[in-house]
């Protein structure tokens, strides 16, 4: 084998393992810490007055490649 093929296979392997990592690499636009700031936030919640009654609950969800957070308010009385 020539130098020149030697080279040529290193590249074309190179370029192989580049292109399936990104594929196999999903890229998150919003996965930075200012979007993580209310995860503390997510999960679900039950919902108490002052007297301990339950008033209903909540579930808070990351949606959307964690851009975006929803808010799911049940109340008992509806």
């Amino acid at each position: 084998m020539t130098k020149f093929s030697i080279l040529i296979v290193f590249l074309l392997q190179f370029l192989n393992e580049n292109v399936y990592s990104q594929q196999n690499t999903k890229f998150c636009n919003c996965c930075t810490e200012e979007y993580k700031q209310f995860d503390f936030w997510l999960g679900d919640w039950k919902v108490y007055n002052q007297k301990g009654e339950k008033i209903g609950s909540n579930s808070i969800v990351s949606m959307q490649d964690s851009c975006v957070i929803q808010e799911n308010w049940s109340s008992v009385g509806q």
